[in-house]
């Protein structure tokens, strides 16, 4: 019972946060927009997480079904890096908020994961990735992950290479 509050809590939580303008900004906006967070590259991120895909459990893409569904829009792995080198990660309640040069921020919910051929959700609430656009070899892509486990003292995130069959999210770019 104590579990299944805490997941209701922490989801209702996630959308408040997801579903709001992501931007230092107060005026209200539509949903949906993409975000300038002063980048160099001068790359806009969507401020929230796609929809989730409708042919899995807990609504994640494979690498090859997002390709095929978001092709170009997905963020490449120099797009990844580059709003981890350049963006100031805070944790807060409803996932990391990601802070650009500008001050306009984004917030990367902590979705979790599902590993390949099990349906299992793991690291919701701690843990995430997305995916890139970019390919490593024939059954590799790169990702962004990110996770904060204060049960363990852990925060990191970076950019790396993973089976592409792993269920993940998708933030999309511009």
């Amino acid at each position: 019972m104590k579990k299944t509050f805490l997941f209701v809590l922490t989801s209702m939580v996630v959308c408040m946060f997801t579903s709001c303008k992501q931007s230092s900004s107060d005026e209200p906006t539509e949903q949906n927009i993409y975000v300038d967070l002063g980048l160099p590259s001068g790359t806009l991120w969507k401020n929230q997480n796609e929809q989730p895909n409708p042919n899995d459990k807990y609504g994640f893409y494979t690498y090859d079904e997002a390709v095929s569904k978001f092709g170009y829009e997905l963020p490449t792995k120099e797009q990844c890096q580059e709003l981890i080198d350049e963006c100031i990660w805070s944790w807060t309640f409803g996932g990391y908020k990601v802070t650009g040069p500008n001050r306009n921020y984004i917030i990367l919910p902590p979705d979790g994961e599902n590993d390949c051929d099990i349906d299992t959700l793991y690291g919701y609430g701690i843990t995430s990735s997305l995916w890139s656009a970019t390919p490593y070899r024939d059954e590799y892509a790169y990702h962004l992950y990110y996770v904060n486990d204060a049960e363990y003292h852990a925060e990191y995130k970076g950019v790396d290479i993973i089976d592409r069959c792993k269920g993940y999210s998708v933030r999309l770019v511009r």
